[in-house]
């Protein structure tokens, strides 16, 4: 037998035996789990049949599996790091399967590699299918902890992963609609080798080829992401670089004042450890969080980080791969001081005030008039009429109403922030005066309404808590089902959920286009493009929530900002 015979029936052998160890852990914890996300990285000494994985920097368990699989185990057992924690697992290349303590044979890289391109509608044939990989994010982050993968296929039609070698990864591409093709090599200064990529050890069969040959386009593709990207660790540490000199800055997304590419804080809290997210979920992430101030978000490693009022005005350092959000800038002084942004609320009894000499204010003038002012515990600023409000600690904490096109931006903590969805217009400030703070309409059941630049309060007509509260707001570019559900969605690993948390998982996975919120046991349901236009039931303890409307199916409120 050749050289090359013996060492793809060795990289088989080893397939097999790395498949009956995933298969002996699911076995042993988690039966429904089908599949495994993740690289096989060291075997809990306690149970030969248990296995944890080292991504990127972060530990994975075998609580963690495909959602499309409903297999998540959320407990984590004693003898196991915490989920997400950071991982100094050192994995030496070449290690076997199937000895005591082994590890993969497939190197472990420590450093997040760089993504030089990324296209969309175009594919390479014969990529090596990845089991149990159903998001982009996941797929990149599978190929940066392969040492041969350069380059990744995800097709969202199939939702399915496909890894290339230099072999196949330098192919021109051709077209294939909804597919998304991301390079983590330069091909034009990097030279083809002569081995073939193992598999993960959960298939054997030949590589899967993507599609069947479509016709080759002779347009270049065009690139849609060039992103810097790091190759340092992916927790956000203290750095020792100098603070940056006037960060670069670009038109803000919807919902915040400011946007610094290349720039991050230190300090941030990170959301979800070990989850990836998109910038955009990242954003809605901050968004729905009323302590969230600012927000940083690392391209390289699909990590997002809060920033609350400890942090948010803190010196801005110089971080290739990130990206610094603000909802509100700070004073030249650095400091603002606020603690909470409630978007599509606002307190009656607000002063109506000048910002700048002037009666019309923007959001963030609006603030500063509040920070420049003792007295002042938060103000009010209507997006509609441009106007802005006062508050002193007389009426800060008292009962935060809904009002669309309404922030209310707070400077003090309040011991129990009360929340009312009713919409009044009026409101009588101290002495006896009445306020107006901007037009607000009384309105019963809705269908649309109008953009608030940010998530508003959710519309809870037909919905009844039974145990866990429904949501309280809805995020951008939703649509609001309340009591109602559709059937054959997939439920996210916790329940005794609140209806809000139901919502932020959904956002964070790719693939949830809709989700069902169920008040009687906190449980979550979510949908993929195959169930989310499904029937919709009447059943008073459920939110249903879409993210695209489907045919036949008009929302009760919707929030198109």
């Amino acid at each position: 037998m050749t050289s090359m015979g013996l060492k793809r029936l060795n990289t088989f052998l080893i397939g097999i035996l790395c498949f009956s160890y995933a298969r002996c852990q699911v076995t042993q914890l988690n039966p429904s789990c089908s599949g495994i996300s993740g690289i096989l990285a060291q075997r809990d000494p306690v149970n030969v049949c248990r296995y944890y994985w080292c991504i990127l920097g972060r530990l994975y368990g075998p609580f963690l599996c495909p959602r499309n699989n409903q297999g998540f185990q959320t407990s984590v057992p004693t003898s196991m790091p915490a989920f997400g924690s950071p991982c100094t697992i050192t994995l030496p290349a070449g290690s076997q399967c199937g000895t005591a303590g082994s590890v993969t044979g497939i190197p472990f890289i420590t450093t997040p590699r760089q993504i030089s391109q990324r296209v969309v509608n175009f594919h390479i044939q014969n990529g090596v299918k990845q089991v149990g990989i159903s998001t982009e994010a996941r797929c990149i982050a599978q190929c940066r902890a392969m040492s041969q993968c350069v380059v990744i296929d995800f097709n969202y039609n199939t939702q399915e992963c496909f890894h290339h070698t230099r072999i196949t990864g330098c192919n021109p591409p051709l077209q294939l609609q909804n597919n998304a093709h991301v390079k983590l090599l330069d091909c034009a200064s990097t030279a083809a080798p002569t081995t073939a990529l193992p598999t993960q050890g959960f298939t054997t069969a030949a590589p899967v080829i993507t599609t069947a040959a479509p016709a080759v386009t002779t347009a270049a593709p065009a690139v849609t992401t060039a992103a810097p990207l790091i190759t340092t660790a992916v927790t956000q540490s203290p750095q020792t670089s100098a603070p940056a000199v006037g960060p670069g800055t670009q038109v803000p997304p919807t919902g915040f004042v400011m946007s610094s590419p290349g720039m991050h804080i230190v300090g941030g809290t990170e959301i979800l450890p070990g989850q990836f997210f998109t910038q955009q979920q990242c954003l809605n992430q901050c968004l729905m969080d009323a302590n969230c101030l600012a927000v940083d978000y690392n391209a390289a490693t699909m990590q997002c980080f809060f920033h609350g009022t400890l942090t948010y005005c803190n010196t801005p350092r110089s971080k290739t791969s990130c990206t610094h959000f603000k909802r509100v800038s700070c004073n030249p002084s650095g400091q603002n001081n606020l603690v909470e942004i409630r978007s599509g609320f606002h307190l009656f009894g607000g002063s109506p005030t000048t910002c700048l000499g002037f009666t019309t204010c923007s959001a963030n003038t609006c603030v500063q008039e509040c920070c420049r002012d003792p007295a002042c515990s938060g103000v009010d600023f209507d997006q509609g009429t441009r106007a802005c409000f006062k508050h002193t600690d007389a009426t800060e904490c008292t009962t935060l109403n809904a009002k669309n096109n309404c922030t209310h931006y707070r400077k003090r903590t309040c011991p129990g922030t009360i929340i009312s969805p009713g919409v009044v217009q009026t409101t009588a400030a101290p002495g006896g005066s009445v306020v107006t703070e901007g037009p607000a309409t009384v309105t019963a059941a809705v269908t649309t309404e109008a953009p608030s630049g940010g998530p508003i309060a959710a519309d809870t007509t037909g919905f009844v808590q039974i145990s866990q509260p429904g949501p309280t707001v809805l995020p951008c570019n939703s649509y609001a089902y309340p009591g109602m559900n559709i059937d054959g969605g997939q439920p996210f690993p916790s329940n005794n959920l609140s209806g809000d948390q139901c919502i932020a998982m959904c956002m964070t996975e790719p693939t949830c286009m809709a989700v069902d919120f169920n008040s009687q046991d906190g449980s979550c349901w979510a949908h993929t493009n195959a169930t989310m236009c499904g029937q919709l039931n009447s059943n008073s303890g459920n939110y249903h929530v879409k993210f695209v409307v489907c045919a036949g199916q008009t929302p009760v409120q919707s929030n198109t900002c």
